[in-house]
């Protein structure tokens, strides 16, 4: 079992008891979620030693200035995501999770092909997501850099925000299910990727680029606010942004999988030779 060591934690002392407590609160929050990488990276990774390895490394070098953006800068979680998780992340060929942005997707309970289709949508956009990861990484020279990496998060949240919206004004039917899982897969990737670039507007582009779906469907437009408050409050989308990814206790962890069992397959592997 790996434990974070109070020498890896960066100790901090603030004096205003009005900004103590939410700064705590910050702390605790990165502490958990950190943990529950780390605990990716060594059950859910092809290797356990890498996933180790890499555990070592990020609470060794990086830890702390996670911490510290998060407690000196009042970044949340959901809101900037950490280049260094990331980083580690995508260098055991793994997934980055959508809940690394701070967004939680409730799945429909029907099993339909309306539900299908939405549960595709979600994971195309997911896996863009992750390729433009991949290219941020090579762009910015090995690591992608915290600017880039906030534009990515926020682009990912638009999309799957431009998504709900497209199925739940386009009728919550077969048709505007379908028009949303065709969005993704045409629009999704080549955007993500773009927003990553400076000087590409692409709040402007996924809106014109949806409204062009709804014309031909013939539903509302598209209104972003203040964004992520993209969505009516009256729309049932789907979606949780501002998501705490930690998980309360043992039981909720075993039903997320959070729990491993058993060594590694290439432990078994050493074993049985």
């Amino acid at each position: 079992m790996l434990i974070l060591r109070p020498n890896d934690v960066p100790r901090f002392k603030i004096e205003d008891p009005a900004q103590r407590e939410p700064a705590l609160r910050r702390a605790r929050n990165i502490e958990k979620l950190v943990l529950r990488a780390i605990h990716g990276w060594i059950f859910k990774s092809s290797s356990r030693s890498a996933g180790f390895a890499r555990a070592e490394s990020y609470i060794s070098v990086d830890i702390a200035t996670d911490v510290a953006r998060g407690v000196w800068q009042g970044q949340e979680w959901s809101s900037v995501v950490s280049p260094s998780l990331v980083y580690h992340t995508l260098a055991l060929k793994m997934d980055v999770p959508l809940w690394f942005t701070g967004v939680k997707i409730v799945d429909r309970p029907e099993d339909d092909n309306m539900a299908a289709r939405q549960e595709a949508t979600v994971l195309c956009i997911a896996e863009c997501w992750t390729d433009a990861l991949w290219c941020g990484q090579w762009a910015d020279g090995g690591r992608v850099k915290q600017e880039r990496l906030s534009r990515l998060a926020n682009c990912l949240r638009a999309l799957l925000s431009v998504c709900m919206w497209i199925m739940r004004m386009g009728g919550d039917d077969d048709r505007s299910h379908y028009e949303a899982c065709l969005y993704s897969s045409m629009v999704a990737k080549p955007t993500m990727i773009e927003a990553g670039s400076y000087i590409f507007n692409w709040q402007r582009h996924i809106v014109d680029s949806a409204n062009l779906v709804l014309d031909r469907i013939g539903k509302a437009h598209l209104t972003l606010g203040e964004y992520p408050h993209c969505l009516p409050e009256w729309c049932d989308c789907g979606l949780v942004f501002g998501h705490n990814a930690a998980l309360k206790n043992t039981a909720e962890s075993a039903n997320h999988g959070w729990i491993g069992s058993g060594p590694a397959a290439e432990e078994v592997g050493d074993e049985d030779g």
